[in-house]
Parts: structure tokens; C-alpha cells; sequence
């Protein structure tokens, strides 16, 4: 299960940040700037290698790297499904680099622009986000009416 997700450009800078988890965002800036100087480091060496993944006791960092971007993913380790993490974590990359494909090309700092990759996030993993019910729905629940078709005004009338 993906926990996080933060997109970084090339230079460093977090273009994007979601928590799946609706807990209160970490300092995700430096969380990327860390990434970014680790998978520097990384490539400097004389192997000029590339950080993919790192694991932590609880998490797996899942790093993918494609065009000027790096997709950092913090998934959790518990009942795990591999194939399935993989081709959300492709679908994610793919839409992202898709739908943003103009605005990459016209980045000027503002990273407000990817703001709406929220909804798309939340379509591909499946997440529902709880709505407040309607009065009417408190209403039906109150009374315990299933009914579809209700005169409001009679049910207040007989009360």
C-alpha cells in the first residue's frame, strides 16, 4: 500500500506531495532534498549507480526516476502485493507525466499547478474520501426510512 507519494524535479524542489493516509504532511521539502542529494551521491561515484528502493523496518522507499523527475513512493511492508504495487506505482508515473506534459514543459516554480493530481491519485488507488451526509440522509437514517420518494413536509407534519 502506498503511504506517500512525493514527485521532485531535478533539481531538488518537490513539485508534488500526498499523504494516503490523511495524516498531517511531513516537511516534505526536505524529505526531497534528501533523496535528491542521496541519489547524487549515488551517481557521482565512480560506479555511477542509482538509488531504486530503500527499506526501513516498517516501509519501503520505492525511488523511480523517469525523464527530469523522481517519483518517491513510502509504501508500507505489511501484506505487500508486489504486482499490484508495481502497476500502481506505473499508472501513477505515467498519468502524471502525461497530464502535466505542457506544464513541465512551462514550469516557472509554481508548483500550485499540480495541485489537482490529488483526485487522480486517489481515483488509481482506490481511495474514497468521506463526504459529509446530506441533512436529508440524517433525516432518513433518524426516522429509519428507506424509501427513496419522501414528502419531508408530512414526516415534519407527524412529528
Amino acid at each position: 500500500m502506498i503511504n506517500e507519494l512525493i514527485i521532485v524535479n531535478e533539481s531538488g524542489l518537490a513539485l508534488f506531495y500526498q499523504n494516503l493516509l490523511g495524516k498531517i504532511p511531513k516537511e516534505y521539502q526536505q524529505i526531497a532534498a534528501f533523496f535528491t542529494a542521496l541519489n547524487t551521491f549515488a551517481s557521482a561515484g565512480a560506479v555511477n549507480d542509482e538509488v531504486k528502493m530503500i527499506s526501513t523496518e516498517k516501509s519501503i522507499f520505492k525511488i523511480i526516476k523517469r525523464d527530469e523527475f523522481s517519483f518517491i513512493f513510502s509504501c508500507s511492508k505489511r501484506k505487500i502485493d508486489e504486482s499490484k504495487l508495481n502497476t500502481t506505482i506505473r499508472r501513477i508515473v505515467e498519468e502524471f507525466l502525461n497530464e502535466f506534459n505542457k506544464e513541465i514543459n512551462r514550469f516557472n516554480g509554481d508548483i500550485s499547478i499540480f495541485d489537482s493530481f490529488s483526485e487522480n491519485i486517489e481515483k488509481i488507488c482506490n481511495i474514497k474520501t468521506k463526504k459529509p451526509k446530506k441533512s436529508s440522509e440524517i433525516l432518513k437514517n433518524f426516522l429509519g426510512i428507506n424509501d427513496k420518494k419522501i414528502d419531508y413536509k408530512k414526516v415534519l407534519n407527524s412529528l
